[in-house]
C-alpha cells in the first residue's frame, strides 16, 4: 500500500487549469477517502514552468519567501524536458515532469517526484547543484540494485545521511538499517560486533549475540569508515561478502548474510591500496558501486539551500520561527574554507542560531563563530565564477587548463585544488579527460 502523499503547495498556475485539478483530485485519491486535508507548512511545492523558466525562477522565489526551503517540482512542456529527468539544470528545483498530455499521467507522475523531493531534503540531500543533481541521480540508481555500495569523501559531507537515503529509496527500507562505526570498534572485538557470538566464546561473553549482521537482517548494514578496519577483521568482512555468510565466534554453523551492505570512508582508500593498508580484494569488493560525495568547496552554490535547511530545522527545535537571511550573510559564508564541510556549517550555524536574539537578521558581519579563521578563496580556488556558473562545460574547462598546467600530474593538480588524488580522479573521469594523464 502506498504512503499518503505529502502536503504540497503551487505556484504560477491559473486559475481553473485542468492539470492543477487532475493533481488534486490524484491527491485526495491517494489520501483516501474521508481524510482530512493537510494542514501546516508544505512538505514541496510544484511550479508551472511551461511558461519559460525566467517566470518559474520568480514562482520560486515567491515560494522560498512564503515557505522557506521548501523542495520545489517544475512542470514543463513536453519539448523542453523528459519526464524521466532529474533536477533540471540552471533552476534551484528537485525534479522536474513533463506536460505530455494526459493529465492523470501527468499528476501521478507530478505526485511521485513531489513525494521523493521532500523524502530527499527530510534525509537531508539539499541542494540543486550538478553535483548534487548527479549524486542524487546515482543514489537512486544505486538504490533499484542490491549492490555492495562505496561511499566515498571528506568528514562531514554526509555520506552517513547518503547511505540512509540510500536504504530510504531501497525496497529494504521497511527492514532495518544497522550503523556499525568501524573506527570506534576495539581490534580484538570487530568479529565479535559484526558476526555475533555465542555464549562463553570468550572473557565477558556472557550470554549469545546476533551481532550487527544478525540486526540488520534483510535491511541495510552500514559501515561507516570501513578504511580503519585492521587486516584480520578485513579478511573475515571479504569473506562474509564474497559467500554471503558468515560465522559468529565461537559458533559452528554458518548464517546467511541478508543485509546489503553500505560502506564509507574518508581515506583515501587507493593510497591505502599502495602502502598495502587496505587489501586490494576487499575494495574491488566494496567498490561495486562507487559514490564520491563531494566537498562543501565543490558545491558553494548550495550553501544558501543549505542554510535555509538548517535555519528552518533549528528555529524548529527552538520553538521560534525561522531568521531573514540576508544574501550578504550567504555571500560571507561562499568564501569560507569549511574544512569541516556540510557538518561545519550545520553545527556553526546552530551555534549562531542559539545565541542570535528573537526575530533577528542574518547579515554579512553575523558569520558563525571561528567562520572568519578559515577564510579562504573557495570559488576562487576551484576556479568558480561567483554567482554560480554552468556545469559540466565549466568543469571540463578547469580541469583541462589545471592538468596542463601541472603536466597531467595528478598529485600536484590535488594538491593545487585541496582534494584528494581519489576525487580529482573521479572527477578528471567524470569529465572524459583521462587522455589528458600521461600514459603508463
Amino acid at each position: 500500500m502506498c504512503a499518503p502523499p505529502v502536503a504540497f503547495t503551487t505556484g504560477g498556475f491559473a486559475p481553473g487549469d485542468p492539470l492543477l485539478q487532475a493533481l488534486d483530485t490524484a491527491h485526495r485519491a491517494r489520501r483516501g477517502a474521508g481524510a482530512a486535508a493537510a494542514h501546516g507548512r508544505p512538505a514541496a511545492a510544484v511550479v508551472d514552468a511551461r511558461g519559460g523558466r525566467a517566470r518559474a525562477a520568480e514562482q520560486i522565489a515567491r515560494l522560498r519567501k512564503r515557505v522557506r526551503g521548501v523542495p520545489c517540482v517544475l512542470l514543463e512542456a513536453a519539448a523542453a524536458t523528459d519526464h524521466a529527468r532529474e533536477g533540471p539544470a540552471g533552476l534551484d528545483a528537485q525534479g522536474a515532469v513533463a506536460d505530455f498530455g494526459c493529465h492523470e499521467d501527468v499528476a501521478a507522475r507530478l505526485l511521485e517526484a513531489l513525494d521523493r523531493a521532500a523524502r530527499e531534503v527530510e534525509l537531508g540531500l539539499v541542494g540543486s547543484s550538478c553535483t548534487m543533481q548527479e549524486v542524487r541521480g546515482e543514489l537512486a540508481a544505486a538504490a533499484a540494485s542490491p549492490s555492495t555500495v562505496l561511499l566515498e569523501g571528506e568528514t562531514g559531507t554526509g555520506k552517513g545521511v547518503a547511505a540512509r537515503a540510500l536504504h530510504a529509496l531501497s525496497a529494504r527500507a521497511r527492514h532495518p538499517f544497522e550503523v556499525v562505526d568501524c573506527s570506534a570498534l576495539t581490534p580484538g572485538l570487530v568479529e565479535s560486533e559484526l558476526f555475533g557470538h555465542r555464549r562463553g566464546a570468550f572473557t565477558g561473553a556472557l550470554g549469545d549475540s546476533i551481532g550487527a549482521f544478525g540486526r540488520a537482517g534483510a535491511g541495510t548494514l552500514f559501515l561507516d569508515e570501513v578504511g580503519e578496519l585492521d587486516a584480520r577483521s578485513q579478511a573475515r568482512l571479504l569473506h562474509a561478502l564474497e559467500e554471503r555468510d558468515y560465522l559468529p565466534v565461537g559458533g559452528a554453523a554458518r548464517r546467511p548474510l541478508a543485509a546489503r551492505v553500505v560502506a564509507a570512508t574518508n581515506r583515501d582508500l587507493e593510497r591505502d591500496l599502495d602502502s598495502g593498508r587496505f587489501r586490494r580484494d576487499l575494495y574491488y569488493r566494496l567498490h561495486v558501486v562507487a559514490i564520491r560525495l563531494p566537498a562543501l568547496r565543490e558545491r558553494p552554490d548550495d550553501i544558501a539551500a543549505l542554510v535555509e535547511h538548517f535555519a528552518v530545522r533549528v528555529a524548529g527545535r527552538l520553538g521560534r520561527p525561522p531568521p531573514h537571511i540576508a544574501a550578504s550573510f550567504v555571500d560571507a559564508l561562499g568564501r569560507e574554507a569549511w574544512p569541516g564541510n556540510v557538518r561545519e556549517l550545520a553545527h556553526r550555524l546552530e551555534s549562531l542560531l542559539v545565541r542570535a536574539p528573537l526575530a533577528a537578521e542574518l547579515r554579512g558581519s553575523a558569520t558563525p563563530p571561528r567562520a572568519r579563521a578559515s577564510a579562504g578563496p573557495t570559488r576562487q580556488a576551484l576556479g568558480r565564477a561567483p554567482g554560480g556558473a554552468t556545469c559540466e562545460a565549466d568543469e571540463r574547462q578547469r580541469l583541462t587548463r589545471l592538468l596542463r598546467e601541472c603536466g597531467g600530474n595528478v598529485a600536484r593538480a590535488a594538491r593545487r585544488l585541496g582534494l584528494a588524488r581519489s576525487t580529482l580522479r573521479y572527477r578528471i573521469r567524470r569529465a572524459g579527460l583521462e587522455g589528458l594523464l600521461p600514459r603508463d
